[in-house]
């Protein structure tokens, strides 16, 4: 698999952040750790953070810094060195892009330190392209002076040195030199230019190219300059716009003829920096010193004011937190003298249930008997149909005492009347008690039965009306008090869930939210 480095050489303030943001939006892979947007870059730098750390170090073991407008020679470092740069520069490599095909390297730091950066890029498994960005070196120089502080001549010697370092490690091999106002103006072919010279297959989305778009809009911070700025022979010197005029003839056509034109103008500078170089060094170091201090010192101020606010702001919070733990505290000691009361109405509902409960027994044994009643009733039932039996038997006796005093009609005529008459009132009034007392049995033993039925089914239903409400009421009541104690052992759930957050924040803070609560405490007292 082809693994390929775009590689965007610049000086610092020459849309390198540009290039490099919109070339990742278009799909090159940018490093994983990049430094945050910043008021003089709100759309971001697009560089390594580890990368821009490595390179400032290396560039203060060689006795330079990033706004050192002076030649860093290779000889600054020795072999021992250079072998341990590459191998941080390769594990790097690795940690910023992983297996990724194609990434974005861009750092301005690079142009002056890519003669050690080149071996590792190559050992990594990339085939640098290089894309130079150029922008007026007015533009760059009175950006350095808006930002910075740096003089106009100071921002043009960091220009040359850049802008000369970036030609001579980049010649002779896959590269487009392009003016960033074009890059702005018309991306898209100049992102062509780029993916044909490099070899770059790329097909952007809409999305993407939108994306872009929006990231190239204008933005009323950046300040350009004008023609006429850019022109001014008291600002701009002449080995500047001969540079200018050489890189942009590359754009056309990179041939040797312009190589010579360059080399012979790099070779005036460096001599001239080798000449006023060493004549300032001690200047310089010591102006680059009292800058680091001066830096050092605001940051350190800075890290100060961040840390008082910081002080301020846990002091905050040790209070509140300490009020909120006072206030949890109280709570856990309210619910837990609720959950006392509760605990003590849920044992006397305990009381109460137990007694619901030998109530329903009671009930049960009462339905128990009337089940035993209604069965004496059935059993009762059975004894009338026995005394309707003998009722019938009865009949059927005074049915064969008529058959007889038929019969005895019949022997009136050989027996005398007197004794007829005699055998019949006889008969009759046998035949009308046994009459008589076998209907008013019946009558008797019919109603005492029906009476005894009514009065248990009565019995029996108002024992069982009884028996369903006090069950329903107890089930209630029962449901009421488990749904009480539910409540409140959730509530204690919570308030103890809360104590223990709180306790454990006194643990890790034990001293700040000690003198919380004892200040707090005299202040309730």
């Amino acid at each position: 698999m082809k693994r390929t480095a775009l590689t965007v050489l610049g000086m610092h303030r020459s849309g390198t952040s540009s290039v490099a943001g919109a070339l990742a939006l278009l799909g090159a892979t940018a490093p994983k750790t990049m430094f945050d947007p910043s008021p003089d870059n709100p759309k971001g730098y697009w560089e390594s953070r580890a990368a821009v750390h490595l390179n400032d170090r290396m560039l203060g073991i060689g006795g330079s810094w990033w706004n050192d407008w002076r030649p860093l020679e290779p000889t600054r470092y020795s072999e021992t060195q250079t072998g341990d740069f590459r191998s941080e520069i390769i594990s790097l490599l690795q940690s910023e892009y992983g297996q990724a095909e194609t990434i974005v390297l861009k750092d301005p730091r690079l142009c002056r330190l890519w003669p050690i950066w080149e071996p590792a890029v190559i050992e990594s498994g990339f085939e640098p392209g290089y894309v130079l960005p150029l922008r007026p070196p007015a533009e760059v120089a009175r950006s350095l002076l808006m930002r910075d502080g740096f003089s106009m001549e100071e921002g043009l010697l960091l220009w040359l040195q850049h802008v000369l370092s970036a030609e001579r490690y980049s010649r002779g091999r896959p590269r487009v030199v392009l003016r960033w106002s074009d890059f702005i103006q018309d991306w898209s072919s100049q992102v062509a230019r780029i993916a044909q010279s490099l070899d770059w297959i790329h097909d952007p989305s809409p999305a993407a190219a939108a994306a872009v778009d929006d990231f190239l809009a204008p933005d009323p911070r950046t300040r350009r300059s004008t023609l006429s700025e850019a022109r001014q022979p008291s600002q701009i010197h002449d080995w500047a716009n001969q540079a200018y005029g050489l890189m942009t003839a590359l754009m056309l056509e990179d041939t040797a003829a312009t190589h010579h034109r360059i080399d012979d103008l790099a070779r005036l500078f460096d001599s001239a920096c080798g000449l006023f170089g060493a004549a300032l060094a001690p200047a310089l170091v010591k102006a680059q010193t009292a800058q680091t201090y001066q830096m050092e010192r605001d940051q350190a101020l800075h890290e100060a004011s961040v840390a008082r606010d910081r002080i301020a702001t846990l002091a905050s919070e040790s209070t509140e937190r300490a009020d909120q733990l006072r206030i949890a505290l109280q709570s856990v000691q309210t619910l837990e003298s609720q959950k006392s009361e509760l605990e003590v109405h849920a044992r006397r509902d305990a009381v109460v249930i137990r007694r619901m409960a030998a109530s329903i027994d009671r009930l049960t044994d009462a339905v128990a008997r009337a089940d035993a009643q209604t069965d004496a009733v059935v059993e009762s039932r059975a004894q009338a149909e026995s005394v309707i039996q003998a009722m019938t038997l009865v009949r059927t006796q005074v049915e064969a005492l008529e058959q007889s005093h038929a019969r005895a009609q019949a022997l009136a005529s050989e027996q005398s009347a007197g004794q007829l008459q005699t055998l019949t009132e006889t008969l009759e009034r046998t035949f009308d008690q046994v009459q008589r007392q076998a209907r008013v049995g019946a009558e008797e033993a019919q109603a005492r039965i029906v009476f005894e039925v009514a009065a248990r089914q009565e019995q029996a239903r108002i024992s069982d009306q009884a028996l369903t409400e006090q069950r329903r009421e107890a089930v209630i009541k029962a449901e009421r008090q488990a749904e009480a104690l539910y409540q409140t052992q959730a509530a204690l759930d919570a308030a103890r869930a809360d104590r223990n957050c709180l306790e454990d924040q006194i643990r890790r803070h034990p001293l700040a939210t000690w003198r919380r609560l004892r200040a707090a405490s005299q202040t309730a007292d």
